[in-house]
Formats: C-alpha cells, structure tokens, sequence
C-alpha cells in the first residue's frame, strides 16, 4: 500500500499510522481502514446500526465510492474528556470546543447546574459537521436531516452549540452540527465494532441431506388424518373478572420501539435511492399502519417516501393526499429544493401549506 501512495514523506507517514490502526481509539474518534469495495452506508451500519448515517462519514472524510482498499476512514465517536483539574466550564468549551461562549451548550448536554468543573468530573465532547444552511431550510428540516429527532432539546442544543438567540435561518449561514446524540458514544460504537458476525449455518451433512429429503418427500404427500380442534380454554366466572380488571393489551395499540421503527423507515429509503418504488411504497405504507403511535416525525419521513414513490409511479393524485396527510402531522414541513425532483415539488406545492 505504501508503495502505491505518491504523497510525501510526512503525509506517508500519517497514513501508514492511521492505517495500522483498525480502529484505533483517536482524540476524535475511530480510525477505520477500509477494504476494497466499501461503502459509507456499509459502515454507517456497522458502527452505529444506522444507515442514514453514511451522510455524516462522507461528509467528514469526502473520499470517492466505493473506498479503495487502504483508505483511512475517520469514525465520529461521543467520548467523555475526564476534567483534570479544578477549572469553568466556560474554560473547559475554550479548551474542548475552541468557544468559550459554548460553555451553554456543555451545560445543557451534560445536565451540569454548576459554571464550575472538579477534577475528576467527565464531560461529553464530540465532533461538528459544517452545513451550509440553503435556502428553505429550517432549524426543524436540519434536526431531522442529522438526527431523525426535532424534539424541543435537540433544537435547543443546535441552538445553544451556534449561539443563536433564534431559531430563524439565513440562506449561505454556516451552521456546526454536533454529532452529540446517544449512537455516537465511543462504547456503544465500539460494542458494534468488535461483536462477532453472525455465522452461516453449517452445511447439511449426507446422512442429513438424505433424511431432510425424505422429510420433505413426506411433506409432500401426507397421509390423511382426522382434524384435531384445539381443545377451548375453560371460562368461568373468575377469568370474566379477571380479564375485565386487566384487559389484554391491543398489539396495535402498543408504542413501537425505535429500532423497529426506524428500520423500517431505512428499508423504504434504501428501496426509494435504488429506485424500487413499488418496493419502497409498500415498505412505507406498510409502516404507517403498523405503527400508528410512531413519532410525529417518522410518520412524517413514511409519508414522505411514500408520497415520492407514488409520483414515481404516476399516480400523483394520491401522492398528493400522502403529503396533504404529512402537512396535517407538521404544518411547517418543507421539502429540499436542491435535492427534491421538480414532480415531486409541483405535486407538494399543489396542496395548500400554511407559510412561515
């Protein structure tokens, strides 16, 4: 690998640590060093169980797809930086965050009550991306964008990190979004690194090749037997009682959890970038009904792939009613105009939003 480089004899140096190091801990993160043919998405996966992550890596190491083999690849992490000696928390977001005036943003990520740090406390600290605000772009549109989350916190540490006394954008604004949510802590992403890949299941041997198809021979031709009816549970009085005081709980009606939640949604995007639109509608709908108490703002991102998807499809009528659905669950929502095609923006902006 060393060989193939043509950069000069300190960069070479650099890369060969950085590669040599798989993955290394790092004052910012993981290194990864790439094998040939892989992909942001591939390791978004691997290191955080979140694909929509791939954004993040690529634009914090912008090299080229598919990674050529070597390459080093820095992976973000959430680490917590132990306070060495008695200090403010202002100094500390000098020192850690190149700001003092961030000292704000510690405070409400840490849950810190105090302005001043013991030696011995430990004080998360992570990365920033650099975004370009475009133009109708909200602080919400960016939060789900980064985060999948516009709760009233995660608006408020965007805030607070950017030192914004509001929440109104200018387009061309430089905004730093802190990779500070709970995926990004170093142990969980290190957990995800080092577990084992699950094994293939072993090969049938020949004596178990014969008797599974003799199995299945019998499957196919079975003998006729008499239907057995499972035998009713016994009501009596008590269980009446019992099932009126604790009803049996409706499985529609239980709160998903959100790894369930948000894998669905990331199987209807991946479907809707590979451009199987049938496969992403179905994945979506299938979503929203499945999981009607989701969050507002997956439901909001379901509707959105599947209103894409039906406009792909031809069948604008009813992907306008899918964004009427969307606008009814966030008023304010608004789609990319960089990166939204011009049917699917005609078609959202047929239907009557109420302006900012």
């Amino acid at each position: 690998m060393i060989g193939r480089l043509s950069v000069g004899a300190t960069g070479l140096l650099l890369l060969t640590l950085l590669a040599f190091a798989t993955p290394a801990e790092a004052s910012t993160g993981l290194i990864h060093t790439a094998k040939a043919g892989e992909t942001y998405a591939a390791l978004a996966d691997r290191y955080y169980g979140r694909r929509y992550l791939e954004r993040h890596l690529r634009q914090l190491n912008r090299h080229r797809e598919p990674l050529p083999r070597g390459t080093p690849v820095m992976i973000p992490t959430l680490q917590r930086v132990r306070v060495k000696s008695t200090t403010s928390v202002r100094d500390f977001a000098a020192e850690h965050l190149q700001d003092p005036e961030r000292d704000a943003y510690l405070k409400a990520l840490n849950r810190l009550t105090t302005d001043e740090l013991d030696a011995g406390d430990s004080v998360l600290v992570g990365q920033s991306l650099r975004h370009v605000v475009r133009r109708g772009e909200t602080l919400t549109s960016i939060a789900r964008t980064y985060y999948r989350d516009v709760s009233a916190r995660r608006l408020k540490l965007l805030r607070l990190y950017n030192k914004m006394s509001s929440a109104r954008l200018r387009p061309k604004a430089v905004l730093r979004i802190p990779l500070d949510a709970p995926m990004f802590l170093v142990n969980r992403v290190k957990a995800r690194a080092t577990a084992p890949a699950p094994r293939p299941p072993p090969a049938p041997t020949k004596s178990k090749a014969k008797a599974q198809t003799k199995t299945e021979a019998n499957a196919k031709t079975p003998t006729r037997r008499r239907p057995t009816t499972p035998a009713r549970p016994r009501v009596t009085s008590r269980t009446k009682a019992a099932e009126r005081r604790n009803p049996r709980p409706d499985k529609a009606s239980r709160r998903p959890s959100p790894t369930e939640v948000i894998g669905t949604l990331e199987r209807a995007e991946r479907r809707l970038a590979e451009g199987a639109y049938p496969e992403a509608l179905a994945t979506a709908s299938r979503g929203l009904s499945r999981y009607p108490k989701a969050r507002t703002s997956v439901r909001v991102e379901l509707l959105r792939v599947k209103a894409v998807a039906l406009v792909a499809l031809g069948r604008s009528s009813d992907a306008k009613r899918a964004f009427e659905r969307l606008v009814a669950l966030e008023p304010k929502y608004r789609l990319d105009l960089y990166t939204t095609s011009p049917k699917v923006l005609e078609v959202f902006q047929s239907i009557d939003t109420p302006r900012d």
